[in-house]
């Protein structure tokens, strides 16, 4: 951490030879204050409302083309984005499009271990497979 704060503050950078820097954290407030000072802007970029999420949501299913029963799309589009609304300030960062991603890689995952056998293998994702997936993910 020294050796950051010192690199960042060097003497030896040349003026001509501008360092630019970025830093990405979701957990600002745990990062110490000298490291902090040293960025010349602080860029926020807070998680989509329910609208933007709703959109990523669609965006993520059909760029990865897993099968989605209706009711499963209609369950994940509506009640879970909505549960969203109500976490609590200190998990606001579930609402994350990269937690959306994961989210429903698990439920992926879930479909593909409880689907079933051959006679009897379902064919669509459903709301059980979203359930146990938000348990995990988002609970």
């Amino acid at each position: 951490m020294n050796q950051f704060k010192t690199e960042m503050t060097s003497f030896e950078n040349n003026p001509e030879k501008p360092i630019f820097i970025i830093g990405a954290t979701n957990h600002e407030q745990q990062i110490d204050e000298a490291i902090k000072s040293r960025f010349t802007y602080n860029i926020e970029v807070k998680p989509g409302n329910k609208e933007e999420r709703q959109q990523m949501l669609k965006f993520l299913i059909n760029k990865r083309k897993n099968p989605y029963s209706e009711e499963a799309k209609q369950y994940l589009l509506e009640i879970i984005n909505e549960s969203l609304e109500y976490l609590p300030q200190n998990r606001q960062f579930l609402k994350a499009n990269r937690t959306l991603e994961n989210f429903l890689k698990t439920t992926v995952t879930i479909f593909a271990k409880n689907r079933g056998t051959d006679k009897n293998k379902r064919k669509e994702i459903n709301v059980e497979d979203l359930k146990q997936a938000y348990r995990m993910i988002i609970s």
